[in-house]
């Protein structure tokens, strides 16, 4: 009788432990933060296409982004460098030293002349699960309308909502304003900053941040207590 009580209290302790396994809600989250604003001044990334890997805070997870030029159709890729700024406190983030090349005002900026719009690629890959969070992007959008972003798990496509697997996933709106907070939803690999597909309109804005929000489980430390109040159990009824 004492045998099969003390299996009974086992199995019940047990099945105890299994149930704190299932997820049971999220005490805390950390928010990780990708800066391309880089120091004050301003920076010329050399290269082509421009190259700047940014390291997530905290965590260390980069994000590498490239700097590129495309016609209004999307479908024709040109490399161009990058060009960090910062001067605050609304001129902050990374543009492309697109056809006009890095002179001093918004050239630097993501914008569109002659029949090439810039577009900066994010490369998400390395992100462990980053592709499938959500993400908010941080612009410096000086007036309505500025940006268009793309979601993708293809390398360069032709940046159209009409090509397959290529998705609008946000785009200026009408009171947008200075580093204006955009929500992406994934997943996706890659994220394409540019403009809409026109030229010459004298839009341009910089992209400044990309954050997610990272939650942790509460069931590790509740599995935890679980095993503790076993391993206590067995050890009284040794005694």
């Amino acid at each position: 009788m004492h045998q099969l009580c003390r299996h009974t209290v086992i199995r019940a302790v047990v099945a105890i432990a299994a149930v704190l396994l299932l997820p049971v809600g999220n005490a805390t989250a950390t928010n990780i933060v990708w800066d391309f604003s880089g120091s004050a001044g301003e920076i010329n990334s050399n290269g082509t296409p421009g190259t700047l890997t940014v390291n997530g805070v905290p965590g260390g997870q980069p994000i590498t982004a490239t700097g590129w030029d495309v016609n209004v159709a999307g479908s024709s890729w040109v490399a161009k460098p990058l060009y960090q700024r910062n001067l605050a406190p609304n001129d902050q983030g990374l543009g492309v030293c697109g056809v006009s090349g890095c002179l001093t005002g918004t050239t630097q900026e993501i914008d569109n002349t002659g029949s090439m719009r810039d577009v900066i690629r994010l490369d998400l890959s390395a992100v462990t699960g980053g592709v499938n969070q959500s993400l908010l992007a941080s612009v410096d959008d000086s007036s309505s309308s500025e940006f268009y972003i793309y979601g993708s798990n293809s390398i360069n496509p032709t940046l159209s909502t009409s090509t397959p697997g290529v998705f609008l996933v946000a785009h200026g709106g009408s009171s947008c304003g200075v580093n204006c907070q955009v929500a992406l939803t994934g997943p996706y690999t890659y994220l394409y900053f540019t403009t809409p597909a026109v030229v010459n309109d004298g839009q341009s804005y910089l992209l400044h941040t990309v954050s997610t929000s990272v939650p942790e489980p509460a069931s590790l430390l509740l599995l935890s207590s679980g095993l503790v109040g076993l391993a206590a159990w067995r050890r009284k009824k040794k005694v």
